[in-house]
């Protein structure tokens, strides 16, 4: 919502660097604020499930099974959070047709893995082909952006995308070890409270104090200026 209008203004304006900027942030907000979500659900997805849905008709076997399908679309649940990103991109650029025959090949591509991974794995297969080929279309659209935006500043974004992908998975270490080893006999909600919300703190300090990524900067500091002001009241 608010990446689009300056993304916009600077391609009106061709000003290039500044689209390859704001859409390199764009992604770079996307990815600090769904992985580390996605690393709850894939370590203590199935007590979340088993909180909000284990009862009646929803035994066990349910919660295994939602929870497992929910940590392989995970990646689909990424992706299309990047697609919201990655669709301004054409849209300012009014290249909406190559967009559309890139989807239109993702949904082929999901019928088809769809098809033939379920035969195998059931469920899991859609789950599966979701991720695939929601994977597949940002890939391909990142790439031809590259074309037409020149460039996307990808030595930058890809030093924040490491550090990112490193506290998260320090982040998941943590959480399991916590909901595992530490919290174990504590009640259900109380577990997956300390344990997740352990491991989300480490993840902002980590990316705040150890590997700072700009975003996670800007917002601590953006938390900071906003008590102080509010105490001096």
């Amino acid at each position: 919502t608010t990446i689009f209008p300056v993304m916009s203004k600077g391609w009106e304006s061709h000003n290039l660097e500044a689209v390859r900027d704001y859409f390199a942030k764009g992604i770079r907000v996307v990815f600090l604020t769904t992985l580390p979500l996605a690393v709850v659900f894939i370590v203590i997805g199935k007590s979340i499930i088993k909180i909000l849905f284990e009862r009646g008709a929803f035994d066990s076997t349910a919660t295994t099974a939602v929870s497992n399908s929910l940590s392989i679309l995970m990646g689909a649940f990424i992706c299309l959070s990047i697609g919201g990103i990655v669709a301004k991109g054409f849209y300012i650029s009014n290249k909406t047709k190559i967009f559309s025959l890139i989807v239109s090949s993702e949904v082929i591509i999901y019928l088809c893995l769809g098809y033939f991974l379920s035969r195998e794995f059931s469920y899991l297969g859609l789950a599966v082909a979701l991720s695939a080929s929601s994977l597949y279309t940002i890939v391909v659209s990142i790439v031809v952006l590259r074309k037409i935006f020149k460039g996307l500043n990808g030595t930058k974004l890809l030093k924040d995308l490491v550090r990112i992908i490193t506290a998260s998975l320090l982040t998941a270490v943590i959480i399991f070890v916590l909901n595992e080893f530490v919290v174990e006999n504590l009640y259900d909600l109380i577990r997956v409270t300390v344990s997740g919300g352990f491991g989300l703190l480490f993840y902002f300090l980590f990316l705040v104090l150890v590997l700072p990524v700009e975003d996670a900067v800007n917002f601590r500091d953006r938390v900071m200026a906003s008590i102080h002001s509010k105490t001096r009241k």
